[in-house]
């Protein structure tokens, strides 16, 4: 199977090593531009400099910042969208009495 992701851009965290790495991998194989991300500097220069001596033609770049924090998430990547990190939704759910999650509000259609 054929999978062309020219023009598309890709943000993988956590792609430094493992699955992360992996997807970063493929993804830059099929064409997209890849951003990686880790927590660490140094294990996400090591990651791009395999990654481009693996793929010289490959449009590869990395930042390191912890995108499970407000921090990380803002300082991010520049020219990327800055959302709300998962934790910081997670911590909006109110928590009933009993100790347990609220069940979410489901949206009414009209």
């Amino acid at each position: 199977m054929y999978i062309d992701l020219k023009g598309k851009k890709a943000v993988v965290t956590g792609s430094t090593a493992g699955i992360g790495r992996a997807i970063a991998e493929g993804l830059a194989r099929a064409g997209a531009a890849v951003i990686i991300n880790g927590r660490g500097e140094e294990r996400v220069a090591a990651a791009l400099r395999e990654l481009r001596d693996l793929l010289p033609a490959a449009d590869i770049t990395g930042f390191s910042a912890d995108l499970a924090t407000a921090a990380g998430s803002a300082a991010g990547s520049p020219g990327l969208p800055i959302a709300e990190p998962a934790s910081a939704m997670y911590r909006k759910r109110q928590v009933a009495r009993s100790g347990k999650m609220a069940p979410r509000r489901r949206l009414r259609h009209r």
